[in-house]
């Protein structure tokens, strides 16, 4: 079951049982939200983010340019040991092109002296995209793991987007 988010002409819908935290002063043209599963374990699953369409367009020319960017700060992370696209391909999402990312990212985890270092791999999903109607660059950002019933989630979630009214 889902429940929908309304906040500053921004609808998405997320399962009922997941938390919402805001992350930062949330206004029209700026905030940032996670959602986690509950009250005691706060990490996030999703990240709703999104800033004035012109600070994105100062930078990148398109969503892909943000998304390539995006990567290529990812790489230069000290605790990555690797990073590998499973998936990218431009989607629809509110009539926008939309730029759709599935990495999976090995990160090296510190251990303690004289112990072999450990690693961590997660499954990163992230989406962006550019709303002139709204004037704002939404990006959505998840580490949903990937169990069977919870393979389309991030893309259901993505596909429920709303970022302006219908024309």
């Amino acid at each position: 079951m889902f429940e929908t988010l309304k906040i500053h002409g921004i609808e998405l819908k997320y399962p009922e049982e997941w938390v919402i935290h805001p992350l930062i002063k949330l206004e029209r043209l700026r905030g940032e939200l996670a959602f986690s599963l509950n009250e005691q374990n706060a990490t996030p699953k999703l990240m709703l983010s999104w800033k004035p369409l012109d600070q994105s367009k100062r930078k990148y020319n398109s969503p892909k340019e943000q998304a390539e960017a995006t990567i290529k700060m990812m790489k230069k992370d000290k605790s990555l040991k690797s990073l590998e696209i499973i998936n990218h391909e431009e989607i629809e999402v509110n009539g926008h092109k939309t730029e759709f990312y599935n990495i999976k990212v090995n990160l090296y985890k510190p251990a303690l002296i004289m112990i072999k270092p450990k690693f961590i791999i997660k499954n990163i999903k992230f989406a962006m995209l550019f709303c002139e109607e709204s004037d704002r660059a939404i990006t959505i950002y998840s580490e949903i793991e990937d169990t069977e019933e919870k393979e389309n989630l991030f893309k259901e979630i993505l596909s429920s987007l709303v970022c302006h009214p219908p024309k």
